[in-house]
This record gives structure tokens, C-alpha cells and sequence, in this order.
């Protein structure tokens, strides 16, 4: 998992998320990654709205409201469990990559239409210019 497009994900996070703080908000991050400084729930509070706005911009991130089985939802929860993700990014990466690749598909199709078709006028003039 070492070059995996979640490890992107979670690095591009991290830093539109370092570039949306205050300077010197991130400086001990390794000590709290690692447990150092705790890991208590009655320290954590959340994040001010301007902070998540701030974030939400960096990563031009825009809030939907999708209807999914509860099945899809507790398989993607899983899945983010043992990768140690939160389940709403890992569903992000997978509809980005999905869409990358369906997107990318009908642009291929597409342009070979395209070519075709250019190709079909460009031999009906020659054959037009033959004819005359």
C-alpha cells in the first residue's frame, strides 16, 4: 500500500490541511500521531468551522447527501477499519478512481469516433475530387 492512490489521498489531505492551519498548528503532529502526547477523548474537540471550511476549499471539496444500503455502507466501514482510513474518503477515492476511469473510457470512445468519422469525410472528398 505503499504508492496506493488512498496514500495520496490522505497525503494531499494532510496537506491542505497543513496550509489551512495557523503557522506552527502542525509542529508536534508526529508526537500526537504516535500516542506521545495521548490519545484521551476528553482532549479532543472539534475542529473550528473555519478550519474545516478552510479545508474544504483547499481540497475542493463540495457536501452531497447520497442514499446508499446500509450493506455498501457497513462493507465500506470495514474496509476503512483495516486500512485505517475514515469509510467517507475511502468512498471519495474509490468514486474518483471510478469515475477517472468510466470518464476516461468514454473520452477514448469518443475520440476514436471522432477519427472515424474525419477519416469517412476526409475519403468521401478525395473521392468526390476523383469523381470531378
Amino acid at each position: 500500500m505503499k504508492n496506493s492512490p488512498i496514500k495520496k489521498v490522505l497525503k494531499k489531505s494532510v496537506s491542505a490541511l497543513k496550509s489551512a492551519l495557523p503557522a506552527g498548528a502542525m509542529d508536534d503532529v508526529d508526537q500526537w500521531e504516535s500516542g506521545a502526547l495521548g490519545r484521551d477523548e476528553k482532549h479532543v474537540k472539534k475542529a473550528p468551522v473555519s478550519a474545516r471550511v478552510s479545508l474544504d476549499q483547499a481540497l475542493k471539496l463540495e457536501a452531497i447527501s447520497i442514499r446508499l444500503s446500509s450493506e455498501l455502507i457497513q462493507q465500506y466501514k470495514t474496509a476503512a477499519f483495516v486500512l485505517g482510513l475514515g469509510y467517507q474518503p475511502l468512498m471519495r477515492d474509490a468514486i474518483e478512481r471510478m469515475a477517472n476511469v468510466y470518464l476516461g473510457e468514454a473520452m477514448r470512445e469518443l475520440a476514436e469516433k471522432k477519427l472515424q468519422a474525419d477519416a469517412s469525410v476526409a475519403l468521401s472528398s478525395v473521392k468526390l475530387k476523383k469523381m470531378a
